[in-house]
């Protein structure tokens, strides 16, 4: 498995390092060390699980849908990697990963080979016990522009008012789903745990609270979800959606009517005996501070300043 660093002093040359070769679940694998703080590959679930989170943190950037997977990168201070049938129009890719420039050139392809069980593989972003999110968050953006490029948007669902870009809202809610489960199938919000699908829920409740949604039925925002966010329609059924939204019936006058409980999501929740509800408060934080929330409301003010 080849494993590359990026050259200093403002190059952007690849020059060969060693990572921290290990096995994982039987395969070979590339961890991070002080050298080489972060390391972008592809893994399987089972890799990723047997990565100690004690020592790492682990960020999944994409599901692998097609055949072919470049080298993995590696980065002294930062790195990034990407599927080279993406690149092929675009031999140098440069951008940003905190206050750091990168460059990302082709690199020798091997076959990516589907597993006998079936087990699905997953470009990560796996790091030191740093805080890693601005790097996995910027990943995450340029790989799905890349897939964009490469496959082309989906259609519009019409799920949001304008002016809304779907595409980019799906941008920003992986990165918020991104932050709260990393690698992992669960995340614990103030000490309960929350699956995804019930994650995605709390999230539909926010975006009908704040009025953006214009079909607010639960099935299009769940398949949205589904087909346009996470690019898997296996993480979850539209029933199961459906039946926790049952679960959380008697929830549901409070999280979505803004006129009844006062919520303010610029500010983390102060912890309640309601754990459902604090975990929606800062579901619907997460979201308030995003840099596309603080787009929309540029726009927003922009629209008011309008004489019509």
């Amino acid at each position: 498995m080849g494993h590359f660093t990026f050259g200093s002093g403002g190059g952007h040359s690849l020059v060969p390092v060693k990572g921290t070769k290990v096995v994982l679940a039987g395969k070979p694998a590339i961890l991070p060390n002080i050298e080489v703080p972060f390391v972008m590959q592809t893994l399987t679930k089972r890799q990723i699980d047997a990565i100690p989170k004690t020592q790492f943190t682990v960020s999944i950037i994409d599901k692998i849908e097609v055949p072919n997977m470049s080298s993995v990168l590696s980065h002294r201070g930062g790195g990034a990697a990407s599927l080279r049938n993406r690149l092929k129009r675009q031999p140098n890719l440069g951008g940003k990963i905190g206050s750091r420039r990168f460059g990302v050139r082709s690199l020798p392809v091997r076959p990516l080979v589907a597993e006998a069980d079936g087990t699905k593989q997953y470009m990560t972003l796996v790091g030191l016990l740093d805080d890693l999110s601005e790097q996995a968050n910027h990943l995450i953006t340029e790989n799905r522009r890349l897939s964009r490029n490469y496959d082309g948007d989906p259609p519009d669902s019409n799920l949001f008012y304008e002016p809304i870009n779907e595409r980019l809202m799906s941008d920003c809610i992986m990165k918020v789903i991104a932050d709260f489960f990393g690698s992992d199938d669960k995340c614990k919000i103030y000490g309960h745990e929350y699956k995804l699908v019930e994650f995605c829920l709390l999230m539909h409740y926010y975006f009908l609270r704040i009025g953006i949604m214009q079909n607010t039925a639960r099935k299009p925002f769940a398949e949205y979800i589904l087909r346009n966010v996470l690019k898997d329609e296996t993480r979850f059924a539209v029933k199961t959606f459906n039946n926790y939204a049952n679960d959380y019936k008697n929830d549901e006058k409070d999280f979505i009517d803004g006129d009844g409980l006062d919520i303010d999501f610029r500010l983390h929740p102060d912890t309640s005996t309601r754990p459902h509800l604090d975990a929606f408060h800062e579901i619907g934080h997460s979201f308030y501070i995003s840099k596309y929330f603080k787009d929309l409301r540029n726009i927003r003010k922009q629209m008011n300043k309008f004489c019509f």
